[in-house]
Parts: C-alpha cells; sequence; structure tokens
C-alpha cells in the first residue's frame, strides 16, 4: 500500500513527470488545468508515493462545491497506468477521498483501450454511474503513421466504409471562429441522429476558452458533404 498526497509545485514540474509516468494525456496536462480553471472548477492534482517512497502515478481531478456536498470529476482516471498497480492505486485512493470533510461524489473516466483485468478492478471497488456524460468511446491515432500503413491495420469493413466516402465530394474548413464551431456542433448533432447516439456536445464556454488560448494555436477541423 501508499497514499495519495497533494502535489507539491516547489519540487517537480508537473508536465515532465506525467510523461515520465506514461500519463502524459491532455486531460493530465498543465494546458487542459488552465482551461477548466477559467471555466470555473477547482483543479487538484495528486501523486501517488509507493511503498518504496517513490512516484508510481498522479491522479487529476476537477472540483465544483454545492449546498449538501463536493462534486469531482476526473476526466483522465487512472489512464495510461499498468493493470498490476491499479487495485493499490484505488484502495489507496478511495481512502483519501474518506479522509476528507463533507459529503463528496467522485466520478472517474478511464480512456485506455480496454483491458479485462482494469476493468475486473474497477468493477470489484468501484460503481458504474447510472447515466453516462460521453459516448465512452475515444480515438487514438500516431500522427507518425503514414496513409499506407494506416489502411494495411484497417479492418476490411473500414476499408470498404473509406473506399466509399471517399466517393462524395467533402468540403474541409478549419479555423477557430464562431461559424466554425456552430458548424461543427450542427455536424455532431447529424451524426448522433443517425447513429442514434447519446452524448453531450462539448460547452461553448470550454470551446472559446480552448480556440481563443493566446499562447497556443488552436482551430476545428470540420468536413461536410457537397450536395
Amino acid at each position: 500500500m501508499g497514499k495519495w498526497i497533494f502535489f507539491d509545485e516547489k519540487k517537480y514540474l508537473w508536465n515532465d513527470l506525467i510523461f515520465s509516468l506514461n500519463q502524459n494525456l491532455a486531460y493530465n496536462s498543465e494546458y487542459w488545468t488552465k482551461i477548466k480553471t477559467k471555466n470555473g472548477w477547482q483543479c487538484s492534482r495528486l501523486i501517488h508515493i509507493n511503498k518504496n517512497n517513490k512516484i508510481d502515478a498522479v491522479f487529476v481531478f476537477y472540483s465544483k462545491k454545492s449546498f449538501f456536498f463536493n462534486y469531482h470529476w476526473s476526466p483522465a482516471g487512472f489512464s495510461g497506468l499498468p493493470f498490476e498497480n491499479l487495485e493499490v492505486l484505488i484502495l489507496d485512493l478511495k481512502l483519501f477521498f474518506s479522509n476528507l470533510s463533507q459529503l463528496n461524489y467522485l466520478r472517474i473516466n478511464n480512456i485506455d483501450e480496454f483491458c479485462s483485468s482494469k476493468n475486473y478492478f474497477f468493477s470489484k471497488h468501484l460503481k458504474r454511474p447510472i447515466f453516462s456524460l460521453s459516448s465512452g468511446f475515444s480515438v487514438k491515432m500516431s500522427t507518425d503513421i503514414n496513409s499506407e500503413e494506416l489502411l494495411k491495420i484497417m479492418s476490411r469493413k473500414r476499408r470498404y466504409t473509406l473506399k466509399q466516402s471517399l466517393k462524395n465530394e467533402i468540403n474541409w474548413e478549419y479555423g477557430s471562429s464562431t461559424e466554425i464551431v456552430k458548424k461543427c456542433n450542427e455536424v455532431i448533432e447529424i451524426y448522433k441522429n443517425e447513429k442514434h447516439i447519446n452524448f453531450n456536445l462539448p460547452q461553448k464556454t470550454e470551446l472559446d476558452l480552448i480556440l481563443n488560448d493566446a499562447d497556443k494555436k488552436n482551430f476545428i477541423i470540420v468536413g461536410t458533404k457537397n450536395n
């Protein structure tokens, strides 16, 4: 067993730390912390000290307070960590939250590829939410791979779908204007209706913060079919 403690900014560089632990996800980054803080969330960053007195994991969550309880949301959860350590990390995290004052509700999202061993520990020590906040699907793709290599690893069905889609004239646009954001949400709504998928659209305030960040060059890419 180990323990979770709050991150000390004087001792470590956060982005270096998450890279060294293979937890270098956007949701764990200092940049995403800045976006969520500007959007009204309070950010907490934890580090896990194992029995050898070494850091072996981080855990980032965002909080909002109400009259009766504190709501906590971790969009990255334990993603990137080996399943061998997962049970200890979950148990230590439950202990950490049990020692906090007031009533606390913690919701964790994990965006790793499905792993039966990890899923076993989640089911054993945590409860699945009654309602979902997202589709539950994520896409991770290396930007180093070329189109020919990508085609080779695609399933036959995906290659067929791609071949059919290439017959259509797609108009691609990118940018950070209000019009682009509006068009993006319209495309998402059409996709949701056609595929019968229920998930929430990105909040407008959050998108505005991301797209208008002076320190980063962020933009949205939208493809629409020409009629």
